[in-house]
């Protein structure tokens, strides 16, 4: 099966939920996660997201300020068993790179790609009385692993370059997408 999630709104938990149930039922076994891309959005939905994935019990990723740190685990009933790949490349941030490296380190997921962009911190916003936002980072997150990725990114098991042929005026002949034919070919083997 393939699900490509381009950002995490307030929706997109129970898109990938309905898009699971119609592979599943299509008879999939195995799955590639497309986050290419994908800047983030909700730290909400990329953990509701990890709980249709990871056991009860795991660890999705901690928060950490200076003053406390806090571990979010899953709580749901709700667990996947089969391989997971997850594309990646230098676009992918946040809530993606959240969503990534608790599969990776919680569940056993594989990353294809290329290095992701390294966000680690938590940003909020506040509204102010005249009505406009003011935007402040809260804390950083870790890895279940216990790693900040802030300035440094997730790295891919197989590093696929994404690659593009052109002519020479300068035009695209051929644009193979070849980290997806990578995700393809490692989750084949799984």
């Amino acid at each position: 099966g393939y699900i490509d999630i381009d950002i995490f709104s307030k929706t997109v938990g129970d898109q990938t939920k309905e898009a699971l149930a119609n592979l599943e039922s299509a008879g999939m076994q195995k799955l590639i996660i497309d986050l290419r891309d994908n800047t983030g959005g909700y730290l909400e939905s990329a953990e509701e997201i990890a709980n249709i994935f990871l056991k009860k019990g795991e660890l999705i990723y901690s928060l950490e300020n200076k003053n406390a740190s806090a571990d979010y685990y899953d709580k749901t009933d709700e667990y996947k068993e089969y391989p997971i790949v997850i594309i990646l490349n230098e676009k992918s941030a946040s809530a993606s790179e959240i969503l990534a490296a608790s599969l990776k380190d919680s569940y056993g997921a594989t990353f294809v790609g290329t290095k992701s962009y390294g966000k680690g911190k938590v940003q909020q916003t506040y509204t102010l009385n005249d009505g406009s936002m003011a935007k402040y980072t809260s804390a950083k997150w870790l890895r279940p692993n216990g790693e900040c990725i802030d300035g440094i990114g997730l790295k891919p098991d197989y590093e696929v370059v994404q690659t593009v042929t052109q002519d020479e005026n300068g035009n695209i002949i051929q644009n193979e997408d070849t980290q997806l034919l990578k995700a393809i070919e490692v989750i084949n083997a799984l």
